[in-house]
């Protein structure tokens, strides 16, 4: 569609190897994909341009993505946010409540399964038009 802007796709992880799996399969699938390695080149990113998903390892050497979570939930009030760890599911999910993210994925091995649950926590173009695009 004329003037469709691609949805961009922020996170955030230490490890070089899950930034460079993870920025293959979002610009395969056709997302700008903004790989960060700190705290403080997500939040570069953000002051570039507000993503339309922002993903969390909850793992970081130097702060917690819980941490990070919480706080651009309360910067950024309409910014997606969702923790990608390889944490438990009761442990991610008592995160995900007790910042506001939006939710969590697991670290999957299995790239298709990993993009669909990206996706699905995407907003849908379709409502971004009607609501006059942004």
């Amino acid at each position: 569609m004329v003037g469709q802007r691609t949805q961009q796709i922020a996170f955030l992880d230490d490890s070089p190897t899950v930034r460079e799996v993870l920025s293959c399969l979002l610009s395969d699938a056709g997302y700008d994909a903004r790989a960060c390695a700190t705290w403080d080149e997500l939040k570069d990113a953000l002051q570039a341009r507000l993503p339309d998903l922002v993903l969390l390892d909850v793992e970081m050497p130097q702060i917690l993505g819980e941490h990070i979570g919480y706080v651009l939930r309360r910067d950024f009030p309409d910014l997606r946010v969702v923790y990608l760890s390889d944490h438990d599911e009761g442990t991610l999910r008592a995160m995900t409540e007790h910042t506001g993210v939006q939710g969590y994925i697991r670290k999957s091995p299995d790239p298709d399964q990993l993009l669909r649950e990206i996706v699905a926590f995407l907003p849908s173009v379709e409502a971004d038009e009607g609501a006059g695009g942004s």
